[in-house]
């Protein structure tokens, strides 16, 4: 299966890289380069250990004509799964690193990368229009990669974050041949110290020696067949012995085995393959659309009257993320500002339905951020002044909603941007500036859904009351149209996305749709004009705006 695999992804890269270099009439470079970039993402995926070996075992393939697309986009493919980018946004920059390398070959004799200009300058003419941004900028620094020691340009204050990834990636690509922290260490001195937690995590994985790599000492030849964080699993002699799990290995290599000798040592270590199956080297991977099932029997048991408060607080001890954020909110909460030091604790300082919001909302924000994408801290920085706000204003007025349930929902009504493929490959937010108040009119995207629909699926999917539902459900109507039930909630969270978008995104006057909203929903709430300017004074401290294509 692992064979196949490879053999498959070498006749789909051989096919492409002639398809790109020969730019007939018919050719689509964005959607072939793309099409290459899932499949070498998907194949680091499924096939972690493999796709260590092949990145040295394809210099060896005298099939591939081409190998220098495939084994950067493969070394992109990796890193970037190691430090958790974001999906459609690694595919994006898989594709466009194999793209760019389709016009290039690496001379030895100079160390140098060399550039066909006529099939470069052919490749750029296809990349056209705001979704292939990251493609363009990759291209533009084409020159740097083809001059000598060019990772000496990632100190370069221009060089950006997909630029950094490109330049990281080749250097690596062509000078790693048995040691990979020799080839690194050019690469994190020349790095500015913002990219350091990047580089600091690929030091556990995928580490200095390879699978593939092969020694030998009196006792025979030495073979990496496996390789997790801190353990290596070597193959000391005959493929029929069981394979020895060390915490380093007794010399380096010498050289790098071809991948179907690897696929025999991987074919024969039927008992430690369940081993290296269970290791994820990406780290765990959270479904946005779903909620962890400890969360779920956490709330069910917090909407039951008759809770046991000790068995509660022991269920929410067995989840320690969320049990420190429990504590340390409920030690700003209180008056005296005393320390929480129990799970039990907090969840008397703050009832049962509150902490249920809490938690909720902890788990939610947990999946929004788990994978990188440019966009990324400026949809977070919308949904947290969003969500405070709609808590502020919530402590305000008297109404079904607690300054809990307020931001729980107000972070349910802008989760759907963390998940629209379109956002994730874009360099600034593209948005609208006209009818603050309604979530449909926040982004300029096509979308078979509206932004309304995907949010209340989700909190749905979610298990959120319906009350939280019905509030969502009335986007798209103006304040004072909403269901009489649900007025005042519904303005509640209307005029925090409204000022959260005001203060963060529209630098000029408001629209007068906008306007009208503001007035309805300070009335409905019986709210002063003068507190919009108190609720601004107390998330001040929130009100930046991050560089999202910069690091």
């Amino acid at each position: 299966m692992v064979e196949s695999a490879y053999n498959t992804l070498l006749q789909q890269s051989q096919r492409a890289s002639a398809a790109l270099i020969r730019q007939g009439s018919l050719l689509n470079v964005a959607r072939t380069g793309l099409s290459m970039g899932k499949q070498i993402v998907e194949f680091a995926r499924h096939h972690p250990q493999a796709a260590l070996v092949a990145v040295n075992a394809i210099r060896q393939e005298s099939s591939l004509t081409h190998p220098l697309p495939l084994k950067t986009a493969l070394m992109t493919a990796i890193l970037g799964l190691r430090t958790q980018l974001n999906d459609h946004y690694l595919q994006h920059l898989t594709g466009a690193t194999f793209t760019l390398f389709t016009a290039a070959t690496y001379h030895r004799d100079t160390r140098t990368i060399h550039f066909d200009t006529t099939v470069l300058q052919g490749l750029k003419k296809h990349l056209t229009g705001p979704q292939l941004g990251l493609w363009r900028t990759l291209f533009a620094v084409s020159k740097v990669v083809g001059q000598p020691n060019f990772y000496r340009y990632l100190q370069n204050p221009a060089i950006n974050y997909p630029q950094w990834w490109m330049i990281c990636c080749a250097h690596l690509s062509v000078h790693f041949s048995f040691s990979f922290f020799e080839a690194l260490r050019p690469v994190a001195l020349a790095s500015p110290s913002a990219y350091e937690p990047i580089i600091r995590s690929w030091l556990t994985f995928p580490g200095d020696y390879w699978p593939g790599g092969q020694a030998a000492d009196d006792n025979g030849k030495h073979t990496i067949v496996f390789k997790t964080q801190s353990h290596y699993a070597l193959s000391c002699g005959a493929q029929t012995e069981a394979l020895n799990w060390q915490a380093s290995v007794p010399r380096p290599p010498i050289h790098y085995i071809r991948f179907a000798q690897w696929c025999s040592l991987h074919d024969a270590a039927k008992d430690d393959q369940q081993q290296i199956n269970a290791f994820k080297f990406e780290g765990r991977r959270y479904p946005v659309s779903h909620p962890p099932a400890a969360i779920l029997n956490i709330v069910s048991m917090l909407r039951n009257n008759d809770v046991n408060i000790n068995k509660l607080s022991d269920q929410v001890q067995l989840e320690p993320a969320f049990a420190e954020a429990l504590k340390q909110s409920a030690a700003m909460d209180n008056r005296l500002k005393l320390p929480v030091k129990e799970v039990k604790q907090a969840i008397l300082t703050y009832g049962t339905e509150r902490v249920g919001d809490m938690l909720v909302l902890e788990a939610l924000m947990q999946r929004l951020n788990q994978h990188y994408f440019p966009l990324g801290r400026c949809c977070q920085n919308l949904l947290v002044v969003s969500a405070n706000l709609a808590s502020l204003i919530a402590a305000q007025v008297n109404s079904r909603l607690s300054s809990q349930g307020a931001a729980l929902v107000s972070s349910f009504a802008l989760a759907p941007i963390f998940s629209l493929p379109a956002l994730k490959v874009l360099p600034r937010l593209p948005h609208h500036e006209y009818a603050l108040h309604n979530i449909n009119t926040l982004l300029r995207l096509k979308s078979t859904d509206s932004m309304v629909d995907y949010a209340a699926r989700l909190a749905a999917n979610w298990h959120q009351p319906a009350l939280h539902q019905a509030i969502i459900r009335q986007f798209g109507k103006e304040p004072d149209q909403a269901s009489p039930g649900v007025l005042k909630e519904f303005a509640i969270i209307s005029l925090s996305l409204l000022l959260s978008r005001k203060w963060l995104l529209v630098p000029g006057e408001m629209d007068p749709d906008s306007i009208r909203a503001l007035r309805q929903c300070l009335q409905l709430l019986g709210l002063k004009p003068a507190v919009v300017s108190e609720l601004q004074n107390s998330v001040s401290a929130l009100l930046t705006s991050p560089l999202p294509y910069r690091l």
